[in-house]
């Protein structure tokens, strides 16, 4: 934001900064969240749509997309082999190729929201607005380094903190 990067986010604090005088509260309950959205009492607000998408099926008057022209922060979500595991390979191997399949891509992306990885998975148009597709989305992803973010994590709330509410 602002031209700052992971690495240098204070042109990004800087614009926060700006935006001060309009900032309602940093929300952390996600009824309470979508309640202020739907009140009008807040009239935008950034969250992951997995919390807010039951908001807006509920008839709440709010709207979740992730068609951002500045782009999405996107992270990954992952079935792993534990090493060490006592379980026999094959299962753990069915079990990752079932996970992958087109039937449990398209079933993750109906109910959770979550882009599948599987390139033969077709994303329907009604679901554009929440899950991006395997290829060819034209949304922005922003590149961060999550591991990296969380050694910083106390810091950098602090300093949102201290530039938004203070």
């Amino acid at each position: 934001m602002n031209g700052g990067n992971q690495a240098n986010m204070e042109p990004g604090f800087q614009a926060m900064a700006r935006l001060k005088p309009n900032i309602h509260s940093l929300q952390k309950n996600d009824p309470l969240y979508a309640e202020l959205l739907n009140s009008g009492e807040a009239s935008l607000g950034a969250w992951m749509v997995t919390n807010m998408k039951e908001f807006e099926d509920k008839g709440y008057s709010l709207g979740t997309t992730i068609q951002l022209q500045e782009g999405i922060f996107g992270s990954t979500a992952c079935v792993a082999i534990v090493k060490g595991h006592k379980a026999k390979r094959e299962a753990l191997d069915a079990f990752v190729n079932r996970a992958l399949s087109v039937q449990a891509q398209q079933g993750i992306a109906q109910e959770f929201f979550e882009s599948p990885t599987n390139r033969k998975v077709r994303v329907p148009n009604e679901l554009l607005r929440y899950v991006l597709p395997a290829e060819g989305s034209p949304v922005k992803l922003i590149d961060y380094n999550l591991e990296e973010f969380y050694k910083n994590k106390d810091s950098l709330l602090d300093k949102l903190n201290k530039v938004l509410l203070q």
